[in-house]
């Protein structure tokens, strides 16, 4: 989540890959997942962020980003909070996440949202806006109106790939 308490997003999905970049507390983070294999990128704001919970000195900090900066981490262990971002990343647990178990959704009619004609699919106060040409989500989003997402890009971005193995680290020794 950000200062506002939002947690912003932007994600890639595919079928055996996906990518997510979220800002969380203000602090940017990346997964990416191939596979069964999980990459974590800290931003520099994110690795000073945890440095100063840690109470790092000046020295530490500078040592840690020497060593974490633009480099990706292969955790060894994946807390729940980080499982859930990772879980983002992967097409059938993003589903699964946001749309659970909504049993049989009501259809409402036909309105343009983001442009794109759409039909609503609502449940559990929630609209899923589906294209109706195309049959692939617009936008998701709750009765309040305040949280959305939004689907875009389709087939226009590349699949993410793993890092290349120099700018892989492995978590184990990094308490990751």
């Amino acid at each position: 989540m950000d200062d506002t308490g939002d947690l912003r997003l932007d994600l890639q999905l595919t079928k055996s890959s996906g990518q997510g970049a979220f800002l969380v507390a203000g602090t940017p983070v990346t997964y990416r997942v191939i596979g069964k294999d999980v990459y974590m990128l800290m931003s520099e704001a994110t690795i000073r962020a945890m440095a100063k919970t840690e109470k790092a000195s000046a020295a530490e900090i500078r040592a840690m980003l020497s060593v974490l900066k633009n480099k990706w981490i292969k955790p060894s262990k994946i807390d729940e909070d980080g499982q859930s971002l990772i879980d983002l990343t992967k097409r059938d647990t993003f589903l699964q996440g946001f749309f659970g178990d909504i049993g049989h959704p009501a259809k409402t009619g036909k309105k343009v949202v983001d442009g794109v004609t759409s039909v609503g699919l609502r449940a559990q106060g929630a609209t899923l806006w589906v294209d109706v040409r195309t049959a692939r989500p617009v936008r998701f989003q709750n009765d309040a109106g305040r949280d959305f997402l939004t689907f875009t890009q389709y087939g226009k971005v590349a699949a993410p790939k793993a890092p290349k193995p120099d700018q892989i680290l492995d978590g184990k020794d990094f308490g990751f």
